[in-house]
């Protein structure tokens, strides 16, 4: 799922009509959150205003915060797992964002 800013979680966490027949109070308390964490890492790494990093997907789980999609420099990627990092400092960071250079970045180290 990708996101643009500004960020809003979308899907089946924030949706209202989600089925919970069968769910405990734990695990919608999880998942609640979970949506909390999305959020705020969502806010930090908009708060950095690189906008190399307005698509890049976000999923907590299982007390982790996993990264990925694509990002154009090893720095914006850097910057990424930093924000997640600060935004949730008790929950592991797996940062899994590709870096692709854009075809200016890649003429220039020719």
């Amino acid at each position: 799922m990708v996101r643009s800013v500004p960020w809003r979680p979308t899907g089946p966490l924030l949706d209202p009509k989600m089925n919970t027949e069968g769910d405990d109070a734990s695990t919608l308390g999880e998942r609640s959150e979970n949506a909390q964490f999305e959020q705020a890492v969502f806010q930090r790494i908009g708060h950095t205003g690189h906008q190399g990093l307005r698509r890049i997907n976000v999923i907590v789980e299982n007390h982790r915060i996993v990264l990925s999609g694509t990002v154009t420099s090893y720095y914006l990627k850097q910057m990424a797992q930093e924000a997640a990092r600060q935004a949730c400092p008790n929950l592991k960071v797996y940062n899994d964002l590709d870096v692709v250079p854009t075809q200016s970045q890649a003429s220039c180290r020719k």
